[in-house]
């Protein structure tokens, strides 16, 4: 294993999987060196699950609080 800049150490990995993809001219690469199906299906597994928590990290930034917070939104509906 390799050391990065602050002491822990890099893993190896042995496959891998490369997709780019530009969606302004509909064009896109594929790269990858997996020998059989089983490992590859996996590894686009572990992608999907990848891409959904990006996904939802980036929207959950984005949720604004409401104004004077969360006690005085539940009074308003109270009344």
């Amino acid at each position: 294993m390799e050391e990065n800049g602050n002491g822990k150490e890099k893993p190896e990995f042995k496959y891998f999987t490369r997709l780019m993809f530009n969606d302004e001219t509909g064009a896109y690469s594929f790269e990858t060196n997996v020998p059989n199906s089983i490992i590859g299906y996996g590894m686009l597994e572990f992608g999907k699950k990848g891409i959904d928590n990006h996904i939802f990290k980036a929207q959950q930034n984005k949720v604004v609080g409401a104004p004077g917070g969360i006690m005085n939104f539940a009074r308003k509906i109270v009344r």
